[in-house]
């Protein structure tokens, strides 16, 4: 690592311990990383994966209705992720008068006995061909995952089901990539469960997109994991880090850009009015605040709104880990020099 003096530092568990403890989620203020050793997690080659489309009661073709509303649908969803294996992920998408969207996937660390073979892909997602696609016996991820997600995936009638065996690569990463165009959004980290009548205002809100694409939507994102093993003292930002319970991005696609300037700022309305009744489940407004001196940027940033948001939230982000990391600062980048971030002051300047 080239420090701001010029050193190169060699920093590991053993060497610069301290600065290797502040790098994970604040590295940008000591110096520049030139070479990385990664530890792996190994997870297995296939997983159970896709999409369950179901649209609410009273929407969409009869045929394929749902039987329950929309608000039903979200609260079973949210409600199954409170005690689910770490195992299970998911996305709910609630695309405005469209049906509800959720992607899943069952994802376990390793698998004890598919052999390394990959899966190959089933092309029609249906029951009987996620058990008879691999000509021997389906492997214990497989079945985990089917038994796992048993209780919503037969709750309602689902107008599409790509649940499948997929290949961990090939397969699960390349789903629901965004594609180039221009976004607007917002996003918060939530502690806890999300209210009820929070989930009922998202659920009004969607409706009120000002565009209908595959790039707008609000979408609820579990947490968890390994995330809830961490301790305060494990990283700069784990004290925060261990108490998500949902991520909640809201977001708006305009193909068009500026060449439709009122649609833009329709979407971009759109996306600041529905964060507006999302924001207060964020945590950081449950930890203690630094004072304003000792999260002035300087002007470091690079625009008045973002130095704005850093110097209220900068200190809160890290939590009970705000002192310590002033200290590394003072210790490793005294005169802040690397500045251009999400800057940590020396604590020589913050007192």
């Amino acid at each position: 690592m080239v420090m701001h003096d010029g050193r190169v530092l060699t920093v590991n568990a053993k060497e610069n311990e301290d600065l290797f403890w502040g790098l994970p989620g604040a590295g940008a203020n000591f110096g520049i990383a030139t070479r990385f050793k990664f530890k792996l997690t190994k997870v297995a080659r296939n997983v159970l994966a896709g999409d369950v489309v179901r649209f609410p009661k009273g929407e969409g073709p009869p045929i394929f209705n749902s039987g329950k509303t929309r608000f039903e649908l979200i609260k079973q969803w949210t409600g199954f992720y409170a005690t689910a294996p770490d195992e299970c992920s998911a996305l709910l998408v609630l695309a405005g008068q469209g049906p509800v969207v959720a992607r899943i996937a069952y994802i376990p660390k390793e698998e004890a006995d598919c052999g390394g073979d990959d899966v190959e892909e089933v092309t029609t997602p249906t029951t009987s061909s996620l058990r008879g696609c691999w000509g021997r016996a389906e492997p214990s991820s497989i079945k985990l995952g089917r038994a796992a997600f048993q209780p919503i995936m037969s709750s309602a009638t689902a107008l599409i089901n790509t649940v499948k065996p997929r290949n961990y690569w090939n397969g699960l990463q390349k789903m629901g990539q965004f594609k180039s165009s221009f976004y607007y959004q917002k996003g918060v980290n939530v502690e806890g469960a999300i209210p009820d009548d929070v989930l009922q205002k998202l659920t009004d809100l969607a409706k009120e997109c000002p565009v209908s694409n595959d790039g707008s939507a609000i979408i609820l994102m579990t947490m968890g994991g390994k995330l809830k093993e961490l301790r305060p003292g494990d990283g700069p930002s784990s004290d925060v880090m261990g108490r998500m319970n949902w991520w909640v991005l809201i977001i708006a696609q305009f193909p068009q850009g500026a060449e439709k300037p009122e649609l833009r700022q329709r979407c971009i309305d759109w996306v600041r009015k529905t964060y507006e009744v999302v924001k207060p489940l964020g945590f950081f407004g449950s930890l203690p605040k630094p004072s304003k001196n000792d999260n002035d940027n300087g002007g470091a940033l690079h625009s008045d709104e973002a130095t704005e948001y850093w110097t209220t939230v900068i200190g809160e982000l890290y939590g009970s880990n705000w002192p310590r990391l002033r200290e590394l600062k003072r210790k490793y980048d005294p005169e802040n020099f690397f500045s251009l971030n999400r800057n940590i002051k020396p604590a020589e300047d913050c007192a």
